[in-house]
């Protein structure tokens, strides 16, 4: 639901329906796309995190990954089998 300080209306002075829908798709769109925005920023933050997790704990060095890389084992630091 949003809210509007005015609410257009149509040469008879009825509320303009077709006003309203668009104005909502709009709204909603524009709401679906910050939601996408701020998932795929959690996204890359929670890489990030997990990268660091992994340098500090096993000493590697993951400062030049690319934000959804893999660290491998063996660039981690943990020994092989």
């Amino acid at each position: 639901m949003w809210l509007v300080e005015q609410i257009s209306r149509t040469p008879a002075g009825k509320a303009d329906y077709r006003w309203a829908r668009r104005y909502a798709e709009e709204q909603l769109a524009v709401t679906q796309e910050h939601a996408a925005t701020a998932s795929a920023q959690a996204t890359v933050a929670q890489t990030t995190d997990a990268q660091t997790t992994v340098a500090q704990t096993t000493g590697a060095d993951t400062t030049n990954a690319a934000p959804g890389a893999e660290v491998t084992d063996a660039e981690a630091g943990v020994p092989g089998n």
